[in-house]
């Protein structure tokens, strides 16, 4: 269901890339529908930047490293002395994309990358927000957006507070049109 990331780059694609998220409603099936949740719940609880440029997540790895090795930076303690001392860096993939590095958690992916703030390629999202819009297109394809429908799958599926009125939902109308479930 989601990309492989090559090391030493960890990415967290269903949080920070849009091809992802359209590919994850693509092939969503109801019977992986267990599967599909827990990738939602690790989206978190906060906003982010989501890159919605033509490059696939593996080009952005490619580019990042290409950028690393040619500056002798892509070997972990290279790496770690570049993030000294505000412990992240930023890097710019060949579509304009500003990326912030900062130091992974893992063993053999110890670059950990997402988006800068504000980016060309690039719109913020709140978590509950694009949680809601994939939950809604992925399992309730059919319905019309109503309040009520909305909070029993915030609260039955998503573990979120009901909301007063569809409009309350900051962002879903967009994030719903950016995953091609609304037409302009």
């Amino acid at each position: 269901m989601l990309t492989e990331i090559p090391a030493p780059f960890i990415f967290h694609t269903p949080k920070h890339h849009l091809g992802v998220l359209q590919a994850l409603v693509e092939n969503y099936v109801p019977e992986q529908q267990t599967d599909f949740l827990q990738v939602l719940k690790r989206i978190g609880a906060s906003q982010m930047d989501v890159y919605e440029g033509k490059l696939s997540a593996i080009e952005i790895c490619n580019e990042l490293g290409a950028l690393l090795e040619k500056q002798n930076q892509l070997e972990e303690i290279a790496f770690l002395r570049l993030l000294e001392p505000s412990g992240f860096h930023e890097c710019m993939t060949s579509d304009g994309a500003r990326w912030v590095l900062r130091r992974g958690d893992m063993p053999t992916h110890y670059i950990h990358i997402h988006p800068a703030r504000y980016s060309p390629h690039t719109f913020r999202a709140k978590a509950g927000a694009l949680r809601t819009a994939l939950a809604w297109v992925c399992m309730c394809p059919k319905q019309a957006l109503k309040t009520s429908a909305i909070n029993f799958l915030r609260s039955r599926w998503l573990e979120l507070s009901p909301v007063k009125n569809v409009e309350e939902l900051d962002g879903v109308q967009a994030l719903l049109k950016k995953l091609k479930t609304i037409e302009d």
